[in-house]
Formats: structure tokens, C-alpha cells, sequence
């Protein structure tokens, strides 16, 4: 039988019932689960690109990893 579950993790709080659901089947049939999240940089097109601001980028590429770091966080205190 399988043991291992990989559940994506979502960077909005509000849309975290996939985690729940993984962590509630692991709990049921004694199995490991484990979270995966994504930090996501964005891919605008080449004419585009040149009417961004230059720290644009990075601001929005920070963002998106402290969303990912922070769904880890919730996962790790609700798999607790």
C-alpha cells in the first residue's frame, strides 16, 4: 500500500483545504505527507518587459517566495 502523499500548497491562506485534506488522510491511514510549494517569477513578453520598472521583478519574485515560505509555515504547524 502507499504511504507517501504530496500535497501542493497554496500561497492564500483561504485556499489551504487541499493541505487539510492530505494531512486528515496521512493522520487516517498512518501514512507520510509531505508539502510542496511554489515560488513563482514572473514571464512577461520581450515589449513588455522594457516599460517595467527595474526592481519590478524582483519585488513581485520576493513576493511570490514569501508567500510559498509562509505556506510552509502553516503547513508545518497544521501537520503538527
Amino acid at each position: 500500500m502507499i504511504k507517501d502523499l504530496v500535497v501542493n500548497l497554496e500561497q492564500k491562506a483561504a485556499n489551504d483545504s487541499a493541505r487539510d485534506f492530505a494531512i486528515s488522510v496521512a493522520t487516517t491511514f498512518g501514512a507520510h505527507v509531505v508539502g510542496v510549494a511554489f515560488a513563482f517569477v514572473p514571464d512577461f513578453p520581450g515589449y513588455i518587459a522594457p516599460q517595467l520598472q527595474p526592481d519590478m521583478l524582483a519585488q513581485m519574485t520576493a513576493s511570490s517566495e514569501k508567500a510559498a515560505l509562509a505556506a510552509i509555515d502553516r503547513f508545518d504547524t497544521a501537520a503538527d
